[in-house]
């Protein structure tokens, strides 16, 4: 059984999750996490998860997004309707609002980083914002160099 998980597809698990037992019991859900190897970066497991065979439903997140799996588990487990389900849907509804700040107050940071930058860098004739050389273009109709627009 154990040779069985370590396989890179999750039909393994999804074997074992109700073959045995008696009395027969539902199949438990299945989230696939590609894992990322030495060649192709984890679109082997990526391809061997979302092909599984009619019949086979596995729920795939991104490669090496065990984080992610993490959250889907907890969200079909808050779907119910019993005190388990009840607190972690509090526990979401926290979480979603703390990563919403979080992401708010680095979007914050780097437009400020970014119009210091900007206000700081020389702005002259010639120059880019941010030390680059302006790249020029001939006008077509005056044969005249122009700069193009930043």
């Amino acid at each position: 059984m154990s040779a069985d998980f370590a396989s890179s597809s999750p039909a393994p698990a999804e074997r074992h999750t109700c073959r045995a037992c008696w009395p027969p019991s539902p199949p438990l859900p299945v989230i696939g996490v590609p894992v990322p190897l030495k060649t192709l970066d984890g679109m082997d497991s990526l391809l061997s998860i979302v092909q599984m065979p009619a019949g086979v439903p596995v729920a795939t997140v991104s490669i090496a997004g065990a984080r992610n799996a993490g959250l889907l588990a907890v969200r079909m487990l808050a779907s119910g309707t019993d005190d388990l389900a009840v607190r972690l849907r509090d526990h979401l509804i926290t979480f979603a609002r703390e990563l919403n700040d979080t992401a708010t107050r680095k979007g914050e940071n780097l437009r400020q980083k970014v119009s210091e930058v900007f206000a700081s860098a020389n702005t002259s004739e010639g120059e880019h914002p941010l030390g680059r050389p302006r790249m020029t273009t001939m006008n077509q109709n005056t044969r005249q160099p122009r700069r193009s627009p930043d």
